[in-house]
């Protein structure tokens, strides 16, 4: 995507976070963005600090007829133009030991966090290669490294680095690049949400649950807040989703933030049972 012709892109999940970040970083480069958002009120407060080129897009991932319904509206706007780029950002963790975990929550967990990244990314595939555009996913850390109490969430972000790395050999042929950003400690409210289900999480385990978990919980809650405290703006994440759609050739896979290159490294070079016990000594559970 030039400079001379930016084109359109959708970025899922703008509500907060990196997603809201992407979208006004990409707004003041010129670019025309769909902003997929569910809530209306969230749709006016990023209307607010946007400019008027910005089109808020009504779309719940998890929901096919929603999908549909975004394609809809982003096909009718562009008049027959195709997609430059789509950002695959929507997501959300949830705390919970996986012996104590329920069903629902766990298939929640994977709708919202890979299945439905898929189901749009297959949905907007005929207007990306009606311009030969790309496709940004944003993994994380935590699909490389995982940790403890966040298994749903690290499973499915792997998940998404391997759907990434299908999907790039499927579609590189065809002129169509597709590209990994995987951030590392992010100071995003999606983690102040984690951190809020976090402290209420444990009151709501059963006593057996309690007594197993319940004091590693309330630690590791605590080693949130205090990640998020010390991580990046969620600006330095949109910066690179900007290069990953705007550069000539982009990298295949992006790591953003020293404490993502780290974990990278530690994830490929050291023994695993070492390995575990530095990262439970991060998180003070050890």
């Amino acid at each position: 995507m030039g400079s001379k012709d930016m084109g359109a892109v959708v970025i899922t999940g703008c509500s907060s976070g990196i997603g809201r970040a992407s979208a006004l970083h990409l707004d003041r480069l010129g670019i025309k963005v769909f902003a997929g958002i569910r809530k209306i009120e969230d749709a006016e407060s990023l209307c607010r600090t946007a400019s008027s080129k910005l089109v808020p897009l009504s779309i719940d991932i998890t929901d096919n007829e929603s999908i549909s319904s975004a394609v809809k509206t982003v096909t009718q706007t562009l008049d027959g133009q195709g997609l430059a780029g789509l950002v695959n950002n929507a997501g959300v963790p949830f705390i919970s030991p996986l012996e104590f975990i329920s069903w629902e929550n766990l298939v929640d967990q994977v709708k919202v966090n890979l299945l439905g990244h898929i189901a749009v990314t297959q949905s907007f595939l005929g207007l990306i290669r009606k311009r030969r555009g790309r496709v940004i996913n944003i993994g994380s850390i935590g699909g490389v490294q995982p940790v403890p109490f966040l298994f749903a969430y690290d499973a499915c972000k792997a998940g998404m680095h391997a759907y990434t790395d299908s999907l790039r050999m499927e579609l590189g042929v065809q002129g169509i690049q597709v590209v990994l950003v995987i951030p590392g400690h992010i100071a995003t409210p999606i983690w102040r949400k984690t951190g809020g289900k976090g402290e209420l999480f444990p009151d709501n385990l059963s006593e057996e649950a309690r007594a197993i978990y319940g004091s590693r919980i309330d630690a590791f809650v605590r080693t949130v807040r205090k990640m998020e405290q010390g991580g990046l703006q969620a600006e330095s994440v949109a910066e690179v989703v900007a290069r990953g759609l705007t550069v000539p050739k982009p990298k295949t896979c992006y790591l953003v933030g020293r404490d993502a290159r780290l974990q990278s490294f530690l994830s490929k070079w050291v023994p695993d049972r070492i390995r575990d016990a530095l990262v439970l000594k991060a998180l003070g559970i050890s």
